[in-house]
């Protein structure tokens, strides 16, 4: 019976991936903060939050984020984060986003 149970556990497992999935098929908008954890920052950067993180630039707002020169972010993330770019920072923090919407 021990069997069975595992296989329905398994596949409550699955039916819930499978729903994040769905949740997640068309282009959603996600927030940093949700994006960004605090968990994440506290790993992987100097920062315990991306708000603390934006703030160091000088953001304030969304209008802030977008006047920022690149350089000026990608410098921060360099010295201050476990990546060497904006971009690789936002990938590890998608993919640890979803790992956890995934039950992982």
């Amino acid at each position: 019976m021990s069997s069975i149970k595992g296989l329905n556990q398994l596949e409550k497992k699955l039916n819930h991936m499978v729903d994040v999935a769905k949740e997640y098929e068309q282009p959603k908008s996600v927030n940093f903060d949700e994006l960004f954890s605090d968990s994440f920052m506290l790993d992987n950067t100097k920062f315990k939050s991306i708000n603390e993180f934006l703030e160091k630039l000088g953001v304030k707002n969304q209008h802030d984020f977008e006047e920022l020169p690149q350089e000026t972010l990608e410098n921060q993330v360099r010295s201050e984060t476990n990546f060497d770019s904006w971009k690789d920072m936002q990938q590890a923090a998608t993919n640890t986003f979803f790992a956890k919407k995934l039950g992982f």
